[in-house]
């Protein structure tokens, strides 16, 4: 092998070193926090995303929970809300397709969390646009229309 071949050969190689060292970069995770999740940039959570899934027991928590680990979700259902996770990034990336974190609620509590592509979306967002979040409503005291009135109102 000639001395240009060999230099060739090794150009190439360091070449591909590079690229396979950046790909493991461009793939590290980082450590999750409220404020990256709710103040996330493009595809960001994708980023924090294992540390929140490994660290945190999902089953069981409440919406609240949720919501104050999370902030609000992108879709809320009173059964299912979904929160967009991003487009995985890297060397070694599993999809060119979005992904969404989908929590499933039983009586409030979490039942089930699942990442989901973009193309299996659709059933979630049915399933939420079926059964809308409802605000709790607020009892208030009837008025009583002979109530005595405490303030004088004038009008200039």
């Amino acid at each position: 092998m000639k001395t240009r071949d060999k230099a060739i050969m090794g150009i190439l190689i360091a070449a591909i070193i590079v690229i396979f060292v950046g790909g493991l970069a461009k793939n590290e995770k980082e450590a999750f926090s409220t404020d990256k999740w709710v103040n996330y940039t493009g595809d960001s959570r994708q980023l924090i995303l294992d540390d929140f899934v490994n660290k945190n027991t999902v089953t069981g928590m409440t919406k609240d929970e949720v919501q104050a680990t999370l902030g609000k979700a992108d879709t809320a259902g009173e059964t299912v809300w979904i929160y967009y996770v991003g487009v995985p990034q890297g060397l070694f990336a599993k999809g060119e397709e979005a992904e969404y974190l989908v929590f499933t609620f039983a009586d409030g509590v979490v039942e089930q969390l699942e990442n989901v592509t973009e193309s299996n979306l659709q059933p979630y967002l049915d399933a939420a646009a079926a059964q809308p979040e409802t605000e709790e409503a607020v009892e208030e005291e009837p008025v009583d229309p002979n109530a005595p009135v405490d303030t004088l109102i004038t009008m200039e």
